[in-house]
C-alpha cells in the first residue's frame, strides 16, 4: 500500500475542508421550519438567538459578534 506524501495529505485535507465549507454555505441558504409553520433562514435564527442571549447589545455589537456587517443585520431585522 502506497503512503501519501505530506503534500498529498495537505491537499486532501484542504479539498475536504473546502467541500465542508461549501455544504455549510448551501445549508445557510435554505429556510428551516421552526415547527409552527414559520420558515426562518439560519441567518435569521442566529440573529434572534444572539439578540436573545445578549439583550443589552445593539445591532452594531451583534453584527460584530456574528461576523457580519451592520447592513446585513439591518436587512435581516427588517425581513424578520
Amino acid at each position: 500500500m502506497d503512503k501519501l506524501s505530506l503534500d498529498e495529505k495537505v491537499d486532501s485535507l484542504i479539498e475536504n475542508g473546502i467541500r465542508i465549507l461549501n455544504k455549510a454555505y448551501a445549508l445557510e441558504k435554505k429556510p428551516v421550519d421552526m415547527g409552527c409553520g414559520v420558515l426562518l433562514y439560519p441567518s435569521e435564527f442566529h440573529l434572534i438567538e444572539a439578540a436573545g442571549k445578549n439583550p443589552e447589545e445593539n445591532l452594531t455589537s451583534i453584527a460584530s459578534r456574528l461576523g457580519v456587517t451592520k447592513g446585513a443585520i439591518s436587512q435581516t431585522v427588517k425581513k424578520t
